[in-house]
């Protein structure tokens, strides 16, 4: 059975209203599984009845309601007590299926719900986490494991305590109407239960580790793969990423053989042992006394049970085996998703002109980050101060600190010395009260598989996006031109990272999607190193144009892509330099 620290862990994936939901499931369970029980008993005095019409009158609960529904015949009893049998399996049968229908509702919608959250929860992060965090093993909670706990925890555990009541209602039944042969099944059953799920629990917890490890290594190798196909492709380096992947997805596929297999040996073993208990209780009510008449009534309702109880039990043995084979699951889902739910998701800042005017400097003192476990800090007392309208280079060679000076002004990582301010006020609140507005333009601009509105407009659903905007920050990134002749203009497809466009193109793209929100602050990182002289000076000349109406942060090797900038900071070992 799952441990006590298993239920606590998967009590504290739900809120109030999940929890709520849950309590009512194993209600109906609860009332289903009591009704399963009567069913199978029903059986006993049906039996008894057709087999012994005598039986009517002996019985004085028989004989009860034969007086009070007013038969005139033992047969004509014996018709109803057939219909009533009948009406009350299709009233039960009914009700099953509502609880079966209700509880996989509840389940998949809270499972869409938990890898929404999950996935909320990632991107509201810091950026710090994401740079130690492998994007595979986030990609695979999301959808993976979610769903893995979900099916293969949460509807086991669910079945298992419907199981469990189902048999435990069914064995009171039987010892309360045979006790002995009751006792000898119960014996038998609960005996190859418990050896079969400890003979194999550790087995099928450790093929779990493994199957959760292999998933977000098939991901991260696919990624890789395919991310980098021209490099892959002109090195014809397929074979190594095949036998990579290979690797992995063998793993994955012995885990899953061996979980697959171990669902199906229970059923092998129960059948076996139920028929010989029912064989052997019949031997031991006429060794003991018993009479072929109470022998038919006792025999059905052994058989009734039997034929019930060995899905039940097969079922609990099932259930066991998959709650421990993809436990792994609930252990990430209990370290992460309970998080979740504290998570403030991410508000974008007040609209321009909300707060007031743009402030007029930013201004770092006695800065200093050191990224976590590093030996070093990335950079260490820096003291700079960016007037507004100002054009300012950073240099350095590569390794200086410059990107970590970036992203830090840009607020993605936190100072773990000093402090950043704009005007009188941390550069936190300056953007989250709108008072600065910020932009980046990245050496490798990110470009999704979408429309050239949404890659400029990016993350805005259609209904916010203002294309009159989106056409002027177009043509001063100087692209309006050339997205005008496309197939669609607005609507045209960039395709997967922009693949029908060029890197200039692309560069492009990115100028217009850090101008959309209309910054006042634009770090353009390495933003033209990587393309070709005369692209990258078209680029610098688009970049040019904003001097003066936007503060501009560049970071770059080629002096000429600086030239223009009022100010220049160098930076070696994190440390400014004159």
């Amino acid at each position: 059975m799952p441990g006590e620290g298993m239920l606590r862990a998967g009590w504290s994936l739900f809120d109030t209203r999940a929890r709520t939901g849950l309590v009512v499931i194993l209600g109906l369970n609860l009332l289903a599984a009591l009704l399963e029980a009567v069913g199978a008993g029903l059986v006993v005095p049906f039996m008894a009845v057709v087999s012994n019409p005598d039986y009517i009158t002996t019985q004085p609960a028989v004989a009860r309601v034969y007086s009070l529904l007013r038969m005139e015949s033992a047969s004509q009893f014996q018709i109803t007590a057939a219909i009533g049998l009948l009406v009350f399996y299709a009233g039960k049968n009914a009700f099953l299926a509502f609880t079966i229908s209700h509880q996989f509702g509840f389940v998949y919608r809270e499972m869409a719900r938990a890898s929404v959250r999950l996935y909320a929860d990632y991107l509201a992060r810091p950026y710090a986490y994401h740079l130690g965090t492998n994007g595979a093993v986030l990609i695979r909670n999301v959808t993976n494991e979610v769903q893995m706990f979900f099916s293969n925890v949460l509807v086991p555990a669910l079945t298992l305590f419907s199981e469990v009541a189902v048999v435990a209602a069914l064995i009171g039944l039987l010892l309360w109407l045979a006790p002995g042969p009751a006792l000898l099944a119960l014996a038998t059953l609960g005996a190859i239960t418990l050896v079969f799920h400890f003979a194999v629990r550790r087995r099928v917890r450790a093929y779990g580790k493994v199957q959760q490890a292999a998933i977000a290594e098939r991901i991260k190798w696919i990624h890789q793969g395919l991310g980098g196909i021209k490099e892959v492709k002109v090195l014809g380096r397929e074979s190594f990423f095949v036998e990579a992947f290979a690797a992995h997805e063998r793993a994955f596929s012995e885990a899953s053989r061996y979980a697959m297999v171990l669902n199906q040996m229970p059923r092998l073993f129960i059948e076996t042992v139920a028929f010989s208990a029912i064989f052997i209780s019949v031997a031991a009510i006429l060794l003991t006394g018993g009479s072929e008449a109470t022998l038919l009534p006792t025999l059905a309702l052994f058989a009734v049970a039997a034929v019930r109880l060995m899905p039940s039990v097969n079922r609990i043995l099932g259930s066991l085996t998959r709650i421990s084979y993809y436990a792994p699951a609930l252990r990430v889902l209990a370290q992460d998703l309970p998080q979740a739910a504290a998570t403030a998701p991410h508000r974008p800042p007040p609209a321009r002109g909300a707060t007031g005017a743009a402030p007029d400097a930013v201004v770092a003192e006695g800065l200093g980050f050191t990224y976590p476990g590093a030996p070093k800090p990335a950079l260490s007392g820096i003291d700079i101060r960016i007037p507004r309208g100002a054009s300012v280079a950073l240099l350095g060679p590569s390794g200086a600190g410059k990107t970590t000076l970036a992203d830090v002004l840009l607020g993605l990582l936190q100072p773990t010395e000093g402090r950043v301010t704009v005007g009188d006020e941390p550069l936190a609140d300056a953007v989250a009260s709108g008072r600065l507005h910020l932009g980046y333009i990245p050496q490798n601009v990110y470009l999704c598989d979408d429309t050239v509105r949404r890659n400029v407009a990016f993350g805005l659903p259609d209904d916010a996006i203002d294309d009159e905007r989106v056409w002027r920050v177009l043509s001063m990134a100087r692209l309006d031109i050339h997205v005008r002749s496309l197939p669609g203009g607005l609507d045209a497809i960039v395709g997967e990272r922009g693949v029908s466009l060029s890197g200039g193109q692309r560069q492009r793209i990115g100028i217009a999607r850090a101008l959309y929100d209309d910054p006042d602050l634009l770090v353009l990182d390495e933003a033209t190193s990587a393309l070709d002289t005369q692209t990258e000076q078209e680029i610098s000349a688009s970049i040019d144009a904003l001097a003066g109406a936007k503060t501009l942060l560049i970071i770059a090797h080629r002096l000429s892509t600086i030239e223009r900038c009022d100010l220049r900071f160098t930076l070696e070992n994190g440390r400014l330099v004159p």
